[in-house]
């Protein structure tokens, strides 16, 4: 009778201690990470359209652009537009003021008429119709 009292007494301190150490664990964890909290920031939420005067780079900053316009081949204008020209070769006709060219690295062909018309270009274009013009390789 002895041995099965000694032997339950045994596992009941055993089963105790691993109780108590699963607890000490788990309380360890808790204070452990209560520590890790975030300072508060300064940062704010802001929110704003994105509009085609937004969009468009700062040589064309002084024009009121309403639309952005992706031109692939052949695009006839309607004025107030930044036009985003393809890789290939575009050619662009527009008879209203108030526009933002930028092409790509196609050999385009820009007839335009209205002033201003700001272009964005490659050495390869013609663009003496253009109000003011910068190259980019």
């Amino acid at each position: 009778m002895r041995r099965r009292r000694r032997h339950a007494t045994r596992k009941l301190v055993s089963r105790a201690a691993v109780a108590g150490l699963a607890l000490a664990s788990l309380g360890l964890g808790y204070t452990a990470t209560a520590a890790n909290t975030m300072p508060s920031s300064n940062a704010t939420s802001q929110s704003f359209a994105i509009t085609a005067s937004s969009l468009a780079p700062p040589e064309c900053s002084g024009l009121s652009l309403t639309t952005v316009v992706a031109a692939t081949g052949s695009y006839t204008g309607n004025g107030d537009e930044l036009v985003l020209g393809s890789s290939g070769s575009d050619s662009i006709k527009d008879f209203t003021p108030n526009n933002c060219l930028v092409l790509g690295a196609g050999s385009d062909s820009v007839n335009l008429k209205g002033s201003p018309q700001y272009c964005i270009v490659n050495a390869s274009v013609n663009a003496s119709k253009c109000t003011a013009v910068w190259i980019r390789p």
